[in-house]
C-alpha cells in the first residue's frame, strides 16, 4: 500500500511536535531513510509543502494574500495583520503583491474567501449600477 504525501508530512509534523520522539536532527534523518525506502524521495518536495500546510492547519495560522496598487509598507502591513488577527481570532501570515491595474484600496484573499475593496471593483459595480 502506498502512502499518500500529506500522511508523510502529518507524521513528520507529529514526530517533531513530540518531545520524547528524539532530536529534530534524527528524526529527520530517520524520516529521509523512511521516504527512500518507499520510494518516496522524489516526492520530496511535495511532501514539504503538505508538512507547511499541516502545520499551519494545526497551528491555527491562515495565509492571507493582500493585493494592493502600491507597496503598502511594513508598518502598514503589521498594523494589518494585527487587526486581522483580532477579527478572525487566529494567527495570520501575510504576502503581499502589488498590482497596479486595481486602482487603489485592496484585495484580502484567505482560505476560499475574497474580500474585494479595490476602487477598479467598485467602479465595476457603479457601471454596472448606471448601465441597468
Amino acid at each position: 500500500m502506498r502512502v499518500s504525501t500529506k500522511k508523510f508530512a502529518a507524521a513528520l509534523y507529529e514526530s517533531l511536535k513530540d518531545p520524547q520522539g528524539g532530536k529534530p536532527e534524527e528524526i529527520i534523518k530517520n524520516f529521509v531513510r523512511v521516504l527512500a525506502d518507499n520510494g518516496m524521495v522524489g516526492r520530496y518536495e511535495k511532501i514539504i509543502s503538505d508538512f507547511m500546510d499541516y502545520h499551519d492547519q494545526m497551528e491555527g495560522i491562515i495565509k492571507v494574500n493582500i493585493t494592493t496598487s502600491r507597496d503598502m509598507g511594513k508598518v502598514n502591513e503589521k498594523m494589518l495583520a494585527q487587526k486581522l488577527e483580532k477579527t478572525l481570532g487566529k494567527k495570520i501570515e501575510i504576502e503581499t503583491e502589488v498590482d497596479q491595474s486595481i486602482l487603489g484600496g485592496m484585495i484580502i484573499q484567505y482560505d476560499d474567501k475574497v474580500m474585494d475593496g479595490s476602487i477598479k471593483r467598485q467602479l465595476e459595480i457603479l457601471q454596472k449600477q448606471l448601465t441597468q
